[in-house]
């Protein structure tokens, strides 16, 4: 069923579909793997091109008009996608456990992204995968490749990413430079960075 017009349709519907348990089904029927307690916010969508290898874990939240358009998809357990994320591009989207993209956020995986567990985006960040001609952010020119966001690395409001965040790395700016490390800051085994 991959790319007929069947498929495209029931995607096309998912969007505006305002119950979880129907949006579940016609991702379900598209052959994509529904973990239980998932939560699709009102127009919220996924659209990816190999639905039969997309996968969202137990516990997984989509919010408010979020849209995912990708290569493939995978989510681990506990993931929050927050209102108004955008996910675009052909890459392969991989999200560990208990990763959290905050508001507005925008992944640009024309080149895969992985985000290892608890994993946090700040709203209105921006990570980018561009690879052939550049990308220009504020006058200057990068050239990126997939990117790897380890292990609880914290990626800041409105931060420009366009390579890997180290575990445990606090990155923030344009382009996003590490400005700080999570284990000093908190005990190891807790979720969010706590004072």
């Amino acid at each position: 069923m991959k790319g007929s017009v069947f498929v495209l349709g029931l995607l096309g519907l998912a969007r505006y579909v305002p119950f979880d348990a129907s949006k579940r089904l016609l991702y379900r029927i598209t052959g994509a793997q529904i973990g239980k307690s998932v939560h699709f916010g009102m127009y919220a969508a996924i659209a990816c091109t190999d639905m039969g290898a997309t996968s969202l874990g137990d516990g997984c939240s989509l919010g408010l008009g979020s849209f995912i358009r990708c290569g493939k998809l995978r989510m681990g357990r506990s993931v929050k996608i927050a209102s108004g994320v955008q996910i675009h591009g052909k890459g392969s989207v991989i999200l560990g456990d208990a990763v959290y993209v905050g508001h507005n956020a925008v992944l640009d995986c024309w080149n895969n992204i992985y985000l290892g567990d608890e994993v946090q985006i700040g709203p209105g960040a921006i990570l980018l995968t561009h690879d052939s001609s550049g990308v220009h952010v504020k006058g200057r020119e990068f050239r990126t490749a997939p990117i790897v966001a380890h292990a609880r690395a914290f990626i800041g409001a409105g931060a420009v990413v366009t390579r890997d965040a180290p575990a445990y790395a606090i990155v923030a700016g344009v382009p996003a430079r590490v400005v700080a490390w999570t284990e000093s800051v908190r005990p190891r085994g807790s979720f969010g960075i706590e004072p």
